[in-house]
This record gives structure tokens, sequence and C-alpha cells, in this order.
């Protein structure tokens, strides 16, 4: 026997601790054996306080094996199994003296913190977890601000395409730093239309501040100012990079997401931080952008084409939400609901453009010889001439549009 296996044999049968084997090692028949012994320091003495040591059965029968098996001898894998069965049993981390600025950040499975606290539902999978951030993206002018109405809407009314608050009474803020005054209070109309409240009038559950006209840091004050004194549940930032002056700048974009992650903490509140995507690819812009990407419990990410905003989760650490989709009606300004789209091929995306486009061109009944119709569809379009001519080829083949004997082309009944 090896001297490991000799000391862990002894601390195991309790001797170190003046209690015998069959006290400290009753294998129990309930789920847990749970013991209260005495905790001993590296030097074999007893520290102050008791502390009860879980143990399933099968391991205190295992641990109870082991101890007999000592006395003929335990291979390397046992002497550790043995090593690791009694710290295991021993082991208490409110008592193994850390420090406490350490205790108070480790992670006890014995006492696990709380689930987290979803503030909305769809089709029963949370969203927009409390004490967390969520990340909006998009390319500029693509409906990351109306994204952010449709959970607002579906936090303060209770239900919004296809969203549920998991409570009544949600408080929200609003921090819009890049638009006027003007745009902030239509948008500020805007929610409280949908939710049915009077639009001439302040709801007390929802509160949108505008924060154009200040510098970056304090900003970031006006902020944590708003959430202390008006105890909001979510709370949304528009955008994100108007708080700090450089969106490359790492140490910038640290201290930002250092704020956000203890305001998050501190005050509980579920943070939708807002920021555009880069125009040549996907990615969040600059430094804050991939901060943000790497904090965020959820990203949604929301496009614009041809007429409909469709927003996607592409990141999450819970279970992941569907897609959605809504339009904005042209009269009303209001939004409304629609099927998530489809996901079409490469080939379909570009017939849908072709046909969408020649609605564009050719709306109202308007009727183009061949030049002006290539011109105009290369501008709305964004193609070359030849990609004009091809698509217009396309178009009269599938009947989107037709030419009459004169070489007049519009818009077909079936188009």
């Amino acid at each position: 026997m090896t001297e490991a296996t000799t000391n862990n044999a002894a601390m195991a049968s309790g001797h170190m601790a003046g209690i015998s084997g069959a006290e400290a090692f009753d294998v129990r028949q309930d789920k847990d054996t749970k013991l209260s012994v005495p905790v001993q320091d590296i030097f074999g003495e007893t520290l102050a306080g008791q502390v009860i040591i879980t143990l399933t059965p099968e391991q205190s029968a295992r641990l109870n094996s082991l101890i007999k098996l000592s006395a003929i001898g335990l291979s390397d894998v046992e002497e550790q199994e043995l090593a690791d069965l009694v710290a295991l049993r021993d082991y208490n981390p409110d008592n193994i003296g850390l420090p406490e600025c350490i205790t108070a950040r480790l992670i006890n499975l014995s006492s696990p913190p709380p689930e987290n606290v979803f503030c909305l539902t769809q089709n029963g999978i949370g969203c927009l977890p409390k004490g967390d951030i969520i990340g909006g993206s998009g390319k500029a002018k693509n409906g990351k601000t109306q994204t952010e109405i449709v959970f607002t809407v579906a936090l303060l009314k209770g239900e919004y395409m296809g969203f549920k608050a998991t409570k009544q009474g949600f408080v929200v803020i609003y921090f819009d730093m890049e638009q006027n005054l003007t745009n902030t209070a239509k948008y500020a109309q805007k929610v409280h239309a949908l939710c049915d409240w009077r639009t001439d009038y302040n709801h007390p559950r929802f509160h949108a501040i505008n924060l154009r006209g200040d510098n970056p840091e304090e900003r970031g004050k006006l902020i944590e100012t708003a959430i202390k004194a008006l105890h909001p549940d979510v709370v949304f930032v528009d955008g994100i990079k108007d708080l700090l002056s450089d969106i490359n700048n790492q140490e910038q974009s640290a201290e930002v997401l250092n704020l956000i992650m203890r305001i998050t903490k501190e005050y509980g509140v579920c943070l939708y931080a807002v920021l555009h995507e880069n125009k040549n690819d996907g990615n969040l812009r600059g430094s804050i952008g991939t901060e943000l990407m790497n904090k965020s419990a959820e990203v949604w990410r929301t496009k614009h084409i041809n007429g409909i905003f469709e927003v996607e989760q592409t990141e999450c650490r819970n279970r992941p939400c569907d897609s959605f989709s809504f339009c904005i009606d042209r009269i009303t300004g209001m939004l409304s609901p629609m099927e998530a789209a489809i996901k079409l091929t490469a080939a379909q995306k570009t017939d849908q453009k072709i046909q969408d486009t020649m609605r564009l061109v050719l709306s109202g009944q308007k009727s183009l010889q061949y030049g002006e119709l290539r011109d105009a569809y290369m501008e709305l379009g964004a193609c070359s001439k030849a990609t004009a001519e091809k698509h217009i080829a396309s178009a009269i083949q599938r009947n989107y549009i037709n030419r009459d004997m004169n070489s007049i082309y519009r818009i077909s009944a079936g188009g």
C-alpha cells in the first residue's frame, strides 16, 4: 500500500476527525446520504462549524468498498477515485477558506441560482431574459426600430405578433440616441396607439427618452439615472454605439459593455441594445459590435425585403425562437403582422426580384418603350444593362409583362 493510499484511507475512515468509519459512512437507502462531520484543514485539525456532506448511495457504497480494499492495496486509478470521493464528501464551498469576494461569486450547485426569468414567450419558448443583454442588429434603415416596437407592444399590451408577456404590468424605457425629438415623439405615439392608449398623454408604464443632444459619457450616466428612478423591467438602447466616441476603440467598447453588464445585474433589467451591421457583411459594426455579440444572450436581426420586415433570432444561449415578419401600412403607418417568410432558393429570389421590380417600373398602367423600360429597370433594380435586358426577357417569358405590336411594354394582367 502506498503512502497516499494510507493517508486517503485514514482520512476516509474518519480517524483524523476522531470518528469511526461506521459513524462516517452509514449508507442509507434514501436518495442522498447526508453526513455531518467536522471539516479538517490540511494539517488534520478540526475547523470550526459542522458541514453537511452529500453522497449518493452508490458513491457511499463505493467509498466503503475502497476503504476495505485499501488494506490490501489499491491501483493508481482506485487511489485517485478514493481521493476524489473523500474530497467530495468533505467539500463545502461555504467553509473552505476562500476569500469572501470569491465565495460570493462561486457557483454553488447545492443552492443554484434561480432559473432565467423571461419577459416574453413565443409558442411557449422564453425570450428577453431579465438581468441579461439582448442585441438588435440589421443594416441601416432596415427596420431595427420597428422590431423594438413589436417587443415593446407585446410587453406592455400583454400579447402582440405571437409574443406573450410573462406577467402584467411591465415597465419599459426607450432611449433614443439617433432620432430628433419629433421622431422620438412619433415613436412613442405609435407605441401608445398599438397598445390602445391615448396618444396625447404619457402612460406611466412606458417612457421614451431622447438623448441625441448629449455626449457619450453623459448618455451612459443618464441611462443609469433613469433606470434607478423609473424601475423598468426592459430597457431599449437605440443605439449603443452612441455611448462611445469611437466604435473601433477596444477600451471604450469594453467600458460600455461593462457598464451595461453592471446595469443588468444591479437593476435586474433586460437591456436590448441596437447596433448597425457592416455594409459588406452581417457582422455588427466595430469593436463594440464584437463585444456586444459575445455578451448577448440573444441577437435579433431585422432585414427589409420588398416592403416586408423579416426578423430572425440569429444568436441564442437558451431555446431559440422562430422568425417572424411584419409590414407597415402605407396609410396608417401602423405595423401589420405577416406569416414568416418562406426560405427561397437563389433562383426564386431572382424571379421574385424581377416581378417586384417590374411592378414598380410599370405601376399605374404605365407603358414604356424597350429602352425606357431597360433604363428604369437598371435604376430601380440596381443592376447592369446586361442584367436588365436578361430580366426583361425573363419577365416576358413568365408573363409578368407583355409587349404589343408597337413594341410598347406594360404590366400584364397576371403580373
